[in-house]
């Protein structure tokens, strides 16, 4: 079997499309840090909203919002919509270019969505443009601290699929490429405080480990440490 002939595709994200919306504690970390931000916040885009469960957690908290999820897939926009009837929903590749005349938002939250993409660029300069001129932008999920960029690729035993989403792209590089687009960075650790039990039948989720210094560590069961960090930026001339 020769790999570079294989299909490179991202499977992994049926599994919202499976039971109710799971409020994570990262939604509880990152909402927190967006009010103590942005407390009187008006409009809030999540990008990559997949089933709504985050929009919906943003409900629940702060009422009377103006709340936009957009995704690639519709059949995730359908159950978003489903879950969050509130909210205002529209098909979106952020790695493809956005026409001229797009909304702008206060608050801009891209979740776990930058794993995906090889190259930080074929997202990023999209992302930012959807950024009200004193608004600021939120990107979490798993990044590498050190200054190395982690291009993964996994696929299962009986299948001859590549499957994406599993990249750990540096801070450093992130860094770069928002200062270089006229944004501030800030990036803030994000350490889990619950257990998360491991998912047997499916070794692509992640779960914890009890440390010595009892800490929890989150990996998977491709062999990854997941390190996730809020990356907060604002344009530089309105900080």
């Amino acid at each position: 079997m020769k790999i570079d002939k294989l299909k490179e595709t991202r499977l992994h994200d049926d599994i919202y499309l499976r039971g109710k919306p799971v409020i994570k504690e990262s939604f509880k970390f990152l909402f927190k840090e967006i009010l103590m931000n942005q407390k009187k916040f008006e409009s809030l885009i999540d990008i990559g909203c997949s089933n709504g469960a985050f929009l919906s957690y943003v409900d629940s908290k702060s009422k009377n919002k103006n709340l936009y999820g957009a995704d690639i897939r519709e059949d995730l926009i359908k159950s978003a919509k489903k879950n969050c009837p509130f909210a205002t929903f529209f098909n979106l590749d952020i790695s493809k270019k956005i026409k001229k005349n797009f909304k702008k938002f206060d608050v801009c939250v891209l979740d776990g969505v930058h794993t995906i993409f090889d190259n930080p660029e074929d997202w990023l300069q999209n992302f930012l443009k959807f950024c009200e001129k004193k608004g600021a932008v939120y990107i979490f999920g798993s990044f590498n601290p050190e200054p190395y960029d982690v291009f993964v690729r996994v696929k299962n035993s009986k299948s001859k699929i590549l499957e994406t989403g599993f990249n750990r792209p540096s801070l450093e590089t992130l860094k770069r490429l928002m200062i270089k687009n006229n944004f501030t960075f800030k990036a803030k650790k994000f350490d889990i405080k619950i257990n998360i039990k491991q998912d047997k039948k499916d070794p692509r989720r992640t779960f914890t480990i009890k440390l010595k210094n009892n800490k929890k560590l989150t990996i998977n069961g491709l062999e990854q440490i997941s390190t996730k960090f809020l990356v907060i930026g604002k344009r530089k001339e309105y900080k």
